[in-house]
C-alpha cells in the first residue's frame, strides 16, 4: 500500500516537473522569435525608410504570424539586391520576381517564412513583409 502511495507521488512530481520544463521551453521559444522578428526588420528595412505599418503577433497552434509595411526611396530590384545579400548565411531565397520575393530559413525543425512584396502605388517604393514561424 505504501508502495503505492509512493509511486503516485513520484508521477505527480514527475508530471508536474514535465510540465514546468514545457513551460520553460515555451517563453524561451517565444523570446527568440520575437528576438528573430526584431532581426527581421532591421534586415529588411533599407536606410531611411519609415516604418508605415505594424501588426500585433498572431499566435494560432504551432504557427506565428506578423507584417509590416515600410516606404522607401529605393527602387525595388535595388532593394530586392539589398534584402537578399541582408538576409543572406540566415535566409534562402526561394523565390523572386518583379514584385515579391520569398525567403525561408529551417531551425531544428522549425520553419520561417519570410514573404515580401512590392504593394507600391505611388512615388515611393512601400514594401509589406509577412513573417511566419511554424514549430514542432
Amino acid at each position: 500500500m505504501k508502495d503505492l502511495l509512493r509511486n503516485k507521488i513520484n508521477l505527480k512530481i514527475f508530471v508536474l516537473a514535465i510540465t514546468f520544463l514545457l513551460f520553460l521551453l515555451s517563453c524561451s521559444k517565444n523570446n527568440s522569435i520575437e528576438q528573430e522578428v526584431k532581426n527581421l526588420k532591421n534586415h529588411t528595412m533599407p536606410p531611411n525608410s519609415r516604418l508605415v505599418r505594424n501588426s500585433q503577433i498572431l499566435r494560432k497552434g504551432n504557427l506565428l504570424s506578423i507584417f509590416w509595411e515600410f516606404e522607401s526611396e529605393w527602387q525595388w530590384k535595388g532593394y530586392l539586391e539589398w534584402v537578399t545579400k541582408n538576409l543572406d548565411g540566415e535566409y534562402s531565397l526561394i523565390s523572386a520576381n518583379e514584385t515579391e520575393a520569398h525567403f525561408q530559413r529551417t531551425l531544428t525543425g522549425d520553419v520561417y517564412n519570410v514573404q515580401i512584396e512590392n504593394i507600391s502605388t505611388g512615388s515611393f517604393l512601400r514594401v509589406r513583409v509577412k513573417f511566419e514561424a511554424y514549430w514542432f
